[in-house]
């Protein structure tokens, strides 16, 4: 019994963390499409394409951005695996 509420715990947790994450990674991208310059420069490397807008962000903009819909991705399948290995919320 101990053992089933510790992976309801851990199932919501990882839930929760991919629904933020994702929340989180969607609307800064959307922040970075429309307030980006659309012209490269030095210090703006990296492309990001929004339905054609093209706009440049910086390493440490990219970064932010790669790390959020990264951890979406392992926080999410984390959760999955929980929950069809596991089982926590099933009746029995």
């Amino acid at each position: 019994m101990r053992r089933r509420r510790l992976w309801k715990i851990a199932e919501i947790a990882t839930t929760i963390v991919a629904a933020s994450s994702f929340t989180t990674g969607w609307g800064l991208w959307m922040r970075f499409a429309y307030t980006r310059p659309t012209a490269a420069s030095s210090d703006r490397l990296y492309a990001l394409d929004t339905h054609g807008w093209r706009v440049y962000l910086t390493t440490g903009e990219h970064y932010m951005l790669t790390s959020l819909i990264a951890l979406f991705v392992v926080s999410a399948v984390i959760a999955v695996v929980i929950d069809r290995r596991k089982r926590p919320f099933d009746s029995n």
